[in-house]
């Protein structure tokens, strides 16, 4: 196993065949926050807008239960830019609506839609009193043309 020498790092695979990759020191309490709804459906004025896997991202992490936790646990940065660029536009767009889900419960449903996978990098600040940065991003499968 490629990671076999970092005791920190833990690879595992749940009944559903998805992958999990994480350091085992790493705060993953922002993962675990309940999202009372999430809306996957646009109108029409805001479909062309918003397709692709990271634009979907954006919807998780903007529910009001996300903010108000990143706010009261002082997790940054504080703006949209805490999502990592990983992939363009698309016409292809998450569908339904989910409820009463965690945050990586929500993420791994865009899995569903753009096989790749999402990052979560936690950034612990030198400051105590500057809390910690958290990025996310999602990256597609590359599927190569025959």
């Amino acid at each position: 196993m490629a990671f076999a020498s970092d005791p920190k790092m833990e690879v595992t695979q749940e009944s559903n065949g998805l992958i999990r990759m994480f350091e085992t020191d790493v705060p993953t309490d922002l993962l675990d926050v309940r999202i009372t709804h999430v809306s996957f459906v646009l109108d029409d004025q805001w479909r062309d807008r918003f397709g692709g896997p990271n634009n979907a991202m954006y919807l998780v992490l903007s529910a009001p239960e996300v903010i108000a936790y990143r706010k009261a646990h002082n997790i940054g940065p504080l703006t949209e830019g805490w999502i990592r660029s990983g992939g363009s536009l698309s016409k292809q767009e998450v569908v339904g609506d989910l409820y009463n889900v965690t945050v990586k419960q929500a993420l791994d449903y865009i899995l569903q839609f753009y096989p790749g996978f999402w990052i979560y990098e936690n950034c612990q600040s030198d400051d105590a009193k500057a809390g910690r940065n958290v990025y996310f991003g999602f990256f597609r499968k590359v599927i190569p043309h025959k």
